[in-house]
């Protein structure tokens, strides 16, 4: 499905094909030199398949000669609507959770760690050693730039929704079914970074 990103800005109309669109952030090619700073607001239309329009306020994050990043942050609507649809990428991280039955510690490190496998703004999966009934609530910790860093702490509730065996231990698909604004915005912000990079390798 082609997709056409329209920006305007005072009477001149730069029209571009989109190239990549996951989650907060779309990238489109234009066929000239796009004379946009980056950090401005901008108004944009998207054509979907030649059918389907959306307008939305955008904010350049990124740009080349003749290529643009934009970032566009949803209302609460379109968020609950596209959540499935941001992007999940592959970590190598440790977690903490607390299991079903068991009583709470004073700090959340003194329950079992799991191994983080990837990670979006929906849900989840890692690997741990023991057997957890699908459907069953669970307390969770990471931190997403290693010990030490505040700005990396990520507490949400996840609730199992798959298990399957892998490499000697059980993998668990999880959906984030409880995460307060700060911790979410904590985890859209690692993820973001994660899609500006994954940008820049595929430029």
């Amino acid at each position: 499905m082609e997709s056409i990103l329209q920006i305007k800005r005072g009477k001149k109309m730069y029209e571009g094909k989109v190239t990549y669109e996951e989650g907060d952030l779309l990238q489109a090619v234009f066929d000239e030199k796009v004379d946009l700073p980056v950090g401005d607001p901008v108004s944009c239309m998207i054509t979907r398949n030649f059918e389907q329009m959306h307008t939305f306020e955008g904010v350049i994050l990124a740009k080349d000669d003749n290529k643009l990043i934009v970032f566009h942050s949803p209302t609460a609507k379109e968020f609950k609507e596209q959540r499935r649809r941001y992007p999940r990428f592959e970590v190598n991280l440790k977690g903490w959770i607390r299991l079903p039955g068991t009583e709470q510690e004073k700090s959340i490190l003194f329950y079992p760690s799991v191994e983080l496998v990837n990670i979006s703004l929906g849900g989840l999966a890692f690997r741990f050693d023991q057997k957890i009934p699908l459907k069953a609530r669970l307390p969770f910790y990471t931190e997403l730039y290693g010990r030490g860093r505040e700005d990396g702490e990520v507490k949400a509730h996840l609730e199992v929704t798959h298990a399957r065996e892998d490499e000697g231990a059980m993998l668990y698909g999880c959906k984030i079914v409880e995460i307060d604004s700060k911790n979410l915005l904590t985890l859209r912000k690692y993820l973001l970074q994660r899609q500006l990079e994954e940008l820049k390798n595929m430029s």
